[in-house]
């Protein structure tokens, strides 16, 4: 059975992967200047990456969770 402390890492991972991609969202949509045309596509793709990577936690902890009921339902 999961941890406590793991299963609360998993979920501030989530959290911290969800942040860091709508701060990335942002940064594609506001950013301007000669500049910005270069770099906000990159800030799109970092942005589409890190909802991946939450994606991928909450997989695994759904995946976990899933597996701990299981376990009760049978006692």
């Amino acid at each position: 059975m999961a941890s406590k402390k793991l299963l609360e890492l998993m979920n501030r991972g989530i959290a911290r992967e969800l942040q860091v991609s709508i701060q990335y969202i942002w940064q594609h949509v506001l950013v301007t200047g000669i500049n910005g045309v270069v770099v906000e596509g990159i800030f799109k793709d970092i942005a589409i990456i890190e909802m991946k990577h939450a994606e991928e936690i909450a997989e695994r902890l759904a995946s976990i969770l899933l597996r701990q009921l299981e376990k009760r339902q049978k006692k």
